[in-house]
């Protein structure tokens, strides 16, 4: 049992925490694992919080590609809450979406500015050659 004022693990059962002396109570209404520290379902940990990726997603949304990265930006915002709420997996799967979207995005604005660029050479050729 987890002691709500300090977090400290106790023993099932006992009256008060060992670390605080807070009294610990059982809640009939309260919902099974409701009350557990952040990082831990049914008692045990989970592994390591993954990268959201937030900034790279801003950061391509603003020089790159904006659909992809908007839709990475609204990928990199749901890890952390999934994460916080308990639900490991769904926080993998948002940072994964937010990796692919982000280096996705990247990738097209990296080829338009080489394309964009090989462009603006060709015409400067034909400019200069012209006159």
């Amino acid at each position: 049992m987890y002691c709500k004022k300090c977090g400290v693990q106790n023993a099932d059962g006992a009256p008060t925490c060992t670390a605080c002396g807070a009294p610990l109570t059982k809640n009939p209404y309260q919902p099974v694992g409701a009350q557990q520290p952040f990082g831990q379902v049914g008692g045990s940990m989970m592994g390591e919080k993954p990268k959201n990726y937030l900034v790279e997603s801003i950061l391509v949304t603003l020089c790159c590609c904006l659909p992809l990265g908007i839709a990475g930006i609204v990928f990199a915002a749901q890890v952390d809450s999934k994460w916080n709420a308990g639900d490991q997996h769904g926080a993998i799967a948002s940072a994964d979406n937010a990796k692919k979207f982000t280096l996705i995005g990247f990738g097209i604005g990296l080829v338009m500015n080489v394309v964009v660029f090989g462009i603006q050479i060709l015409a400067a050729i034909g400019a200069a050659s012209a006159q």
